[in-house]
């Protein structure tokens, strides 16, 4: 084997090693996204939860505030 041939060898698996990682990397970080989302979703859920348990008058106050603040009890903003 002629040394370009190596060289395009030896590159070529650079590369791939690099694209292999990087895959890795963001897979990885997609992952802890995910569950860093499901968990807060179920928080959000037992927060619901717990303040459908009030009396009118508290729901009242939490409702105006996620009026103001332009969302709704499913965590989405109406803008």
């Amino acid at each position: 084997m002629s040394t370009e041939g190596k060289i395009a060898t030896f590159l070529g698996l650079v590369m791939l090693v690099s694209g292999m990682w990087l895959l890795w990397f963001l897979n990885d970080r997609h992952m802890k996204l995910h569950s860093e989302n499901v968990e807060l979703r179920h928080h959000l859920a037992q927060l619901c939860q717990y303040i459908d348990t009030l009396p009118k008058k508290h729901r009242v106050v939490y409702d105006k505030c996620l009026e103001i603040q332009g969302g709704d009890r499913n965590g989405s903003a109406s803008n």
